[in-house]
């Protein structure tokens, strides 16, 4: 029995050794199974923010490959609580998530509402470590990666002042905005969500040498009841046209181009910000929806949006829209080559050197919760 038990052993071990080779695939082998079972399945289903520079992307791609792009755009702070509730009634309708990063981090991804992402990468141009500043991962800190960072944030974000009106001796730094002449007399970005105010917050942090020191300071700020809007365009229209003299969160390229346009002396941002230019996803990031119906077409689309042609396209996509983006491909171009030096710089200067905090860090993500918090304390 023994003699006939070491047979069939060995005959099991042959066929495993004759067999291993062809289960072996090239990433090409791969992409082409995946690309035919994608076209089967027809189509990807994508939330997206209201970025209207996004569609023709997402029309490029149902060109190229003859799968139909069912996009829905939407702003996440109402968008992700959505997704996160069909999914806990066993509902599963999205297949990648094109969103600002703090929402989907914050909301979906503690509740296991995410997929890890790196095991849908298969394009070697988009798997090559050395095609990205700071790696494929970008030196984030999470394992498994479930949200992935294709950009890097050039995050100029603090107070913005006209200093045709109000001199560096007035207001130069945060404390500054503590005086007693400046209540209710700036405004800033509404903080009811992760955006510019709690990043510029969190980006304040290090400076104190407590967390209780830094919370002191952030309820002395929303103390001052400075005036509030939840578009950052009108609080840059209002910085730029002198309804205020000082304002946070209205940084931007439209701030930029208003400066420019009207000739405004605007110096954008002032404030100690020890950010360290982190990863943000080029303002959004790209995610894989749990148990996507369509996991074929979305990692179809997820390689392709990862590609140096459609970085490109995104870039410019969102700088269109006003937002500073620059990919993390070493190999993508930009509109504005000193910005992308620059940010780069700063990249390699600061997150890449153990400098970040941000929407890259758990710590990031749990400081700006905190503001959204205290300023909700405030009647904000």
């Amino acid at each position: 029995m023994s003699s006939i038990r070491a047979v069939l052993l060995a005959f099991a071990a042959a066929i495993v050794t004759a067999t291993a080779p062809a289960l072996a695939q090239t990433p090409q082998e791969r992409w082409d199974k995946v690309l035919a079972a994608a076209k089967h399945e027809g189509k990807v289903v994508i939330s997206h923010f209201t970025d209207k520079g996004l569609e023709p992307i997402l029309r490029e791609f149902e060109q190229t490959y003859g799968i139909k792009v069912e996009a829905s755009p939407g702003r996440p702070n109402s968008v992700i609580p959505k997704i996160l509730t069909e999914q806990q009634s066993g509902q599963f309708n999205w297949d990648v998530l094109l969103q600002p990063v703090n929402n989907v981090r914050l909301v979906l991804e503690p509740a296991g509402g995410l997929e890890p992402f790196l095991p849908f990468l298969i394009l070697p141009e988009v798997t090559d470590d050395a095609n990205w500043y700071g790696g494929l991962t970008g030196k984030v800190p999470m394992n498994p990666l479930y949200v992935f960072y294709d950009g890097i944030a050039g995050l100029g974000t603090g107070i913005d002042v006209n200093r045709d009106k109000v001199s560096r001796a007035e207001v130069n730094d945060w404390p500054d905005l503590l005086k007693p002449q400046w209540k209710k007399r700036f405004a800033i970005y509404f903080p009811d969500r992760p955006a510019n105010l709690t990043i510029a917050f969190a980006c304040y942090r290090p400076a104190f040498a407590t967390a209780a020191a830094w919370e002191t300071y952030v309820r002395a700020f929303f103390a001052q009841e400075p005036v509030s809007s939840p578009e950052f365009r009108i609080v840059a229209d209002w910085l730029a046209q002198g309804r205020f003299d000082v304002t946070v969160g209205a940084e931007g390229s439209y701030l930029e181009s208003l400066k420019t346009k009207l000739k405004r002396n605007i110096e954008s941002p002032i404030g100690e910000n020890r950010c360290g230019d982190p990863p943000d996803g080029a303002g959004r990031s790209i995610s894989v929806a749990k148990n996507p119906p369509d996991r074929n077409a979305a990692t179809i689309f997820v390689n392709w949006y990862l590609t140096k042609h459609v970085q490109e396209e995104v870039v410019k996509a969102y700088v269109a829209d006003g937002a500073q983006s620059v990919s993390r491909r070493k190999d993508a171009g930009h509109p504005d080559p000193v910005l992308q030096q620059k940010v780069v710089a700063g990249f390699n200067s600061g997150w890449l050197q153990g400098k970040g905090l941000m929407t890259t860090s758990d710590e990031g993500l749990q400081l700006q919760s905190r503001v959204i918090e205290l300023a909700k304390d405030a009647g904000y």
